[in-house]
C-alpha cells in the first residue's frame, strides 16, 4: 500500500494533516498507526533530502576551492562547508518568508542552491550579479564589503548638506608697497592650476585653467585663517583684487591699519606664513582613475567667498570634504551600474549563443 511523501516545500504540519487523512491510510489504520507511520516518513525524506544537499553543498566548496586556488586576490577566495550552509539556510528560510521573491517553477531547494551560486559568484569577481546577499560572510578585504564600510563611514557625506569647500595651498606670499599709494600689498596665489593634491581621504584633486573664470566679480572677502573677525579686505570695496593668471587665481589686498592687518605684516616679515586657502562652492567637476587612485578635476567653481593667507593649513576636515565625498560616491555608483549593463550584455549574448549551438544540433 503507498504512503504518501512529503513534497519537498511542504511543512511538517501540512504534511502531517494530508497524510492523516489520507482516505488508504485511514482504511488501513488507526489514529495512533496514521500518526506514527506519517511522522516517520517524513523525517525518513526529509533526512534523504538533508543529505542530498549536504553532499551537493560539498562537491560545490571542493569545485570551487580547486577552480580559484590558482588566483591572486586581494581576499581570501575559498569557502567552507559551514559558510555555505549558513548560505544555504538563509536561502531555504528567504524561500518560505519570502515567497514573492521567489522566481516561478523553483522549489526550495533550487532557490537555495541558486544563493549559493550566486555568493560563489560574488567570492570569485568581488560583485555580485543581481542584488547584494549574506555580505556577512564574505571575507575581509573582499570589494563589496569593502565598499559597505566605506559607505557606512561615509553616511555623514548625505546627512551633511553643507556645499561649501575649503582648500589649502603651500604657495609663496609677498608684502609691497603700492605705487599708487603707501599701502602695503599683500600678493599670493589662494590656488594652483593643474596641482595634484595631498590623498584628501580616499581621493586626491586638482583644479584646471578656466575653473574661476565666472566668479572674479563675485563679492569676496580676505580674511586672516578664515575667520570673519579678522577681516583683511574686500573685493566690492576695491581693497581686494581678484584674476587669474598661468599660475592660478592670484588675489592681492591692501594690507589695513588694523591690529589683524600689522599682525599679518609681522608675521610676513618673519617667514611664519607661507600659505593660503579659499572657501569655494562646485559647479563642474569630474573623475577618473590615475595610478589606482580616484582623482577628482575642478571644472568650474559656482561660488568663491574668501580667500585667506593661513598660519597654518590644516587638513580639511569632514564639512570641507562632505561635497567632493558625495561627487565620488555618486561617480562610483554609475561605474557600477555601467559595469552591471555590461555584465548583463554579455551574459545575455552568452546565453543567445548557446541556444543557436542547440538549435543547430
Amino acid at each position: 500500500m503507498p504512503i504518501p511523501k512529503p513534497n519537498e516545500n511542504e511543512t511538517k504540519e501540512k504534511f502531517m494533516d494530508r497524510c492523516m487523512s489520507d482516505d488508504t491510510m485511514k482504511k488501513e489504520y488507526d489514529n495512533k498507526q496514521r500518526y506514527a507511520i506519517c511522522e516517520t516518513k517524513f523525517d525518513e525524506v526529509k533526512r534523504a533530502i538533508s543529505a542530498k544537499n549536504k553532499k551537493a553543498l560539498q562537491k560545490k566548496v571542493t569545485d570551487h576551492n580547486e577552480e580559484v586556488k590558482d588566483l591572486n586576490k586581494s581576499w581570501n577566495l575559498k569557502v567552507t562547508y559551514a559558510k555555505l550552509e549558513k548560505v544555504f539556510d538563509r536561502g531555504k528560510g528567504a524561500f518560505t518568508n519570502n515567497p514573492s521573491s521567489v522566481r516561478p517553477g523553483m522549489n526550495q531547494t533550487s532557490w537555495a542552491l541558486a544563493r549559493v551560486n550566486s555568493f560563489l559568484y560574488a567570492i570569485k569577481k568581488g560583485k555580485f550579479r543581481g542584488g547584494k546577499h549574506d555580505t556577512d560572510l564574505l571575507p575581509n578585504g573582499h570589494p563589496v564589503k569593502e565598499a559597505m564600510k566605506e559607505k557606512k563611514n561615509n553616511n555623514n557625506i548625505w546627512d551633511n548638506m553643507n556645499t561649501t569647500e575649503k582648500r589649502f595651498f603651500d604657495i609663496s606670499l609677498e608684502k609691497r608697497n603700492s605705487d599708487e599709494n603707501e599701502n602695503t600689498v599683500v600678493v599670493g596665489h589662494a590656488a594652483v592650476f593643474n596641482r595634484l593634491s595631498e590623498n584628501l581621504g580616499g581621493f586626491q584633486e586638482r583644479i584646471l585653467p578656466g575653473a574661476f573664470d565666472d566668479v572674479l566679480e563675485n563679492d569676496v572677502r580676505a580674511f586672516f585663517n578664515h575667520d570673519p573677525n579678522h577681516l583683511l579686505a574686500r573685493s566690492s570695496s576695491g581693497t581686494l583684487r581678484l584674476s587669474v593668471d598661468d599660475k592660478g587665481l592670484k588675489y592681492e589686498f591692501d594690507v589695513p591699519n588694523t591690529t589683524s592687518g600689522r599682525d599679518l605684516l609681522v608675521s610676513l616679515e618673519r617667514g611664519d606664513i607661507t600659505q593660503s586657502s579659499f572657501a569655494f562652492t562646485v559647479q563642474g567637476d569630474s573623475w577618473a582613475k590615475e595610478n589606482g587612485v580616484d582623482v577628482r578635476s575642478i571644472t568650474k567653481v559656482k561660488r568663491l567667498y574668501d580667500v585667506s593667507p593661513v598660519s597654518i593649513p590644516a587638513y580639511p576636515d569632514a564639512n570641507d570634504l562632505a561635497v567632493a565625498q558625495r561627487s565620488l560616491a555618486i561617480e562610483k555608483e554609475k561605474q557600477q551600474k555601467k559595469e552591471e549593463e555590461i555584465d548583463l550584455i554579455s551574459r545575455n549574448l552568452l546565453e543567445l549563443k548557446l541556444k543557436i549551438i542547440k538549435k543547430k544540433k
